[in-house]
């Protein structure tokens, strides 16, 4: 597939399933924005992708937060004006014992 010109935002990119996304998504030729709390993580994933010659921007922030997300679509539309793809893939780990959860 042919992702030339396309601008996609993951979340949870900086490690697992989203960072993988990313690097899929860039070797096929789109501009990813890489979004997740952990800065030093999503600097490494970028460097990977530009490294092997694709092209990724970071955005850290905390999704949780409501200002964060709307802070983040702000961005995209004011630097790229256009988002193609969303791969919704940040998530909160709560721990515990299954049986300890309603």
């Amino acid at each position: 597939m042919e992702l030339k010109a396309k601008i996609a935002l993951v979340t949870g990119a900086s490690r697992g399933i989203g960072k993988n996304i990313s690097m899929g998504l860039a070797k096929e030729g789109a501009t990813v924005i890489l979004a997740a709390r952990n800065e030093k993580n999503l600097k490494k994933v970028s460097k990977e992708i530009n490294d092997s010659g694709g092209n990724s921007i970071i955005f850290p922030t905390d999704l949780s937060y409501e200002n964060n997300i709307k802070d983040l679509f702000k961005y995209v539309k004011t630097e790229k004006g256009k988002l193609d793809i969303l791969i919704n893939n940040a998530a909160k780990v709560i721990a515990g014992k299954f049986t300890d959860f309603s």
